[in-house]
């Protein structure tokens, strides 16, 4: 990688099939993701700024005093937008028990109503790259195998080109669908005993780019997304960080380093200029 033009480099997936841009970083595996955003990382340092965004497992955390609606909207449309192929989507969410079932209820009527396909009703398309629908399928073998519920379709729904709305429930936290970016319209939506126990789920994780906390409560959102280990984190809402230019957008972890957008973007891409004169002041003779 020698164009220092570059203004950022982003990793948007660990298969074979959709990691190979840019071709000075294969990444064919999770650990490839980190070696390659180290690898950038190194490289940057003789540049003067170059943000790295790798990897995401965007999360979801839905407190007990959450709007159920609001969430469940948020998620599926999260999770299923664009297929599911978006680098700051919702892949995991993390519903306090007490209301867990409800949410789970609602995603489900949600995710139900979508259909992938060309035509004009189509509420996405298809997978983008040859072989990421095989992964999204690996990724929801392996959870079911590992003892998650499928309450949604499952793996029946990976088709050659075209993936259908999956929910996963009950999923053990070191399923790779857990672990790893799925990049395709699954989300898995986990039960946990209170906040903070949702909060130290989310934190094990070693990519860090978005998530989100869901409570009607604007101090109880605000303390829980100050205590996430993120890059960006949203309060009742998902995404809003990559649709607003003035925040800075960037991860943590092995999901990046530095930022783009936002005064610290700009900030990362300014270079100082020196400016002087040799002129001396005029004299009269």
């Amino acid at each position: 990688m020698t164009d220092t033009t570059l203004s950022a480099v982003a990793f948007t997936s660990h298969s074979p099939a959709t990691g190979r841009q840019p071709a000075e970083y294969p990444v064919e595996g999770p650990d490839q993701i980190a070696e390659a955003v180290h690898r950038a990382q190194k490289a940057a340092a003789g540049w003067a700024a170059l943000p790295v965004i790798g990897a995401v497992i965007g999360a979801v955390i839905v407190a007990t005093d959450a709007d159920l609606d609001a969430a469940a909207d948020a998620i599926v449309w999260g999770a299923m937008a664009n297929a599911g192929q978006t680098c700051v989507g919702v892949e995991r969410v993390h519903a306090v028990r007490k209301v867990h079932q409800a949410l789970c209820d609602e995603v489900v009527e949600r995710a139900r109503a979508l259909r992938p396909g060309r035509g004009p009703d189509a509420a996405y398309g298809p997978m983008t790259m040859p072989g990421q629908a095989a992964v999204v399928e690996r990724h929801v073998n392996e959870a079911v195998a590992s003892g998650a519920r499928a309450v949604l379709d499952g793996v029946e729904s990976v088709s050659e080109a075209y993936v259908e709305p999956v929910v996963l429930v009950d999923v053990p936290e070191h399923a790779t669908v857990m672990t790893e970016e799925t990049l395709g319209p699954t989300v898995a939506v986990n039960a946990v005993a209170d906040l903070d126990k949702a909060i130290s789920r989310v934190n094990v994780s070693r990519y860090a780019l978005g998530a989100a906390v869901f409570s009607r409560n604007r101090r109880t959102g605000s303390e829980a997304a100050s205590r996430l280990r993120s890059g960006m984190v949203s309060v009742n809402s998902v995404l809003s960080f990559a649709s607003l230019p003035a925040l800075p957008f960037g991860g943590s972890g092995d999901s990046g380093f530095g930022r783009i957008h936002g005064e610290d973007g700009l900030r990362l891409r300014r270079a100082p200029v020196d400016h002087w004169s040799s002129a001396s002041p005029r004299r009269s003779i």
